[in-house]
């Protein structure tokens, strides 16, 4: 059954996703931040969520196409194996356990490792493989267990001293493998598809929003200084985490 939504509906869907994409093309994160708690009170949990995924899919392309001589290939050769493996125990956990509780303990966990990785004394103390592996494994089952693996990524960009331009860059390819690999386990895992319920009116202005969020989003990133664009990295990083943190309490009181 196709979703209905009213012409403001997928107004503000697009805004929206204009608003997310931009914010993602200056910090290297931004509109599953933005995006799904609007669309998901615009169309509801299960519409929304997966609208998110779709066109976090579609932005991360294009960010890709944007910064792709920025991106560090070399470390997405660790990252996005150990993302898709941490993403199967998140979501066999999602079905067998809490997810208010998990969104308290990641959201906390992710607080406290943004912190301490913005201490001088700890920058640049885990630039090893192994570290990069248990950076994958955690976003991954972030992204499984809340929606969000940018602010787990952003942690450990800091303990390993990764320059913000490159961070926010590579970034883009792991948004983009996670946000198809979230899409694919929907479909499969569902009575019926998914996607062709969401009317074709959502994704073309959602595409269109996209192209000129990231199109304003690439002027914007050429008049912001680096130290600008991490510092908007690690507020959105951390309003992800509070966000996750508090989704999981207001679950489990309510």
């Amino acid at each position: 059954m196709v979703v209905e939504l009213s012409v403001w509906a997928v107004i503000g869907i697009a805004i929206a996703v204009a608003a997310g994409a931009c914010l993602q093309r200056v910090s290297g994160m931004g509109l599953g931040l933005i995006g799904a708690p609007i669309l998901t009170i615009i169309a509801g949990p299960v519409a929304g969520v997966l609208m998110v995924n779709a066109l976090a899919f579609i932005n991360s392309f294009l960010q890709t196409a944007a910064v792709r001589a920025d991106i560090e290939w070399g470390r997405l050769k660790v990252l996005v194996p150990a993302l898709l493996v941490g993403s199967i125990p998140g979501a066999i956990i999602v079905s067998n356990a809490s997810v208010s509780l998990l969104e308290v303990l990641i959201g906390a966990f992710v607080l406290l490792g943004l912190f301490i990785s913005q201490r001088k004394a700890v920058q640049g103390t885990a630039t090893g493989p192994v570290a990069a592996s248990a950076a994958g494994f955690a976003g991954g089952f972030m992204s499984t267990v809340a929606g969000a693996a940018g602010p787990t990524f952003k942690a450990y960009a800091g303990f390993a001293g990764w320059n913000h331009r490159n961070f926010a860059a590579t970034l883009q390819p792991l948004f983009m493998v996670s946000s198809l690999f979230s899409v694919a386990v929907k479909e499969l895992t569902t009575d019926g598809p998914l996607l062709s319920t969401i009317p074709w009116s959502v994704w073309s202005s959602g595409v269109v929003a996209l192209v000129i969020g990231v199109g304003i989003g690439n002027i914007i990133a050429k008049k912001v200084s680096i130290a600008a664009a991490r510092r908007t990295a690690f507020i959105v990083a951390l309003l992800g985490a509070a966000a996750a943190l508090s989704g999981g309490l207001a679950g489990m009181i309510g």
